[in-house]
């Protein structure tokens, strides 16, 4: 299922205020992860929690996982499209 957030006019916004928006009512957990793991279909993180899901929002560095095939560089002002399976 893909969902899409369309702005009918361009212009300046609010990272911040459109973050918070966009994760209104969705259950998160914001945690500085120091070890992740895929095992059993499910990421462990830190060898403490586990989820099926994990979203990495480190920008563009990341010494967590090698991201090179994902073609992840700086981006400014265009669209990503990025397909989770």
């Amino acid at each position: 299922m893909m969902s899409w957030t369309i702005f009918r006019e361009p212009g300046f916004t609010s990272p911040q205020k459109l973050t918070k928006a966009l994760i209104k009512d969705i259950e998160y957990l914001q945690y500085e992860v120091k070890n992740l793991e895929y095992t059993d279909n499910r990421w462990i993180i830190d060898n403490r929690i586990s989820s099926k899901r994990v979203v990495l929002a480190t920008g563009y560095r990341d010494n967590l996982l090698d991201l090179r095939y994902m073609g992840i560089k700086g981006l400014w002002g265009i669209e990503v499209t990025i397909k989770a399976i």
